[in-house]
């Protein structure tokens, strides 16, 4: 493992900024994903034709909604790549953190959790799952906050007393 990720003073720098890029890239994913679907049902409830013609993939069908959907479809799935950019970068520093003796990850998150091999990414899932259902905030602080509290939450389970 890369000596930066076993240094419980790098570790406890990088965690805030994994953290709030990834609530920011998944926010802004899940906002485009909205706006598309927002767009669909406004096609569907305002313009049945184009909304017809675009689900049966019709030649004759509104170039301007086309092209708001292209852009939108375009834009959605960018920034889908970047958030799951962003969430291999936070699972690399949590994962890193994890693997740490319990003194250490006090260190780094003032907390700490033994977590066996073999369940490791399904707490992880859990704790994404859990993440999603926090409320976003554009605030690097808040956003490292959040998490703290909600792995103190959702790993409790496997909090260790140091």
């Amino acid at each position: 493992m890369n000596s930066k990720l076993t240094d419980p003073a790098t570790l406890k720098r990088a965690f805030p900024v994994v953290v709030a890029a990834y609530r920011d890239y998944q926010h802004y994913y899940c906002t485009l994903a909205s706006l598309a679907e927002d767009f669909d049902e406004s096609l569907e409830t305002f313009d049945r034709t184009t909304w017809y013609n675009m689900i049966l993939q019709r030649e004759n069908t509104d170039d301007y909604a086309m092209d708001c959907i292209a852009s939108l479809d375009n834009a959605s799935s960018a920034f889908g790549e970047i958030a799951e950019e962003a969430e291999r970068g936070f699972i690399i520093v949590l994962k890193a953190t994890l693997a740490l003796p319990p003194e250490k990850q006090i260190a780094v998150f003032d907390r700490a959790f033994k977590i066996e091999p073999q369940n490791l990414d399904q707490a992880i899932d859990e704790m994404f799952l859990a993440f999603d259902e926090v409320n976003y905030q554009y605030n690097v602080e808040k956003n490292y906050e959040d998490f703290l509290q909600l792995i103190d939450r959702v790993w409790v389970d496997y909090r260790v007393a140091v």
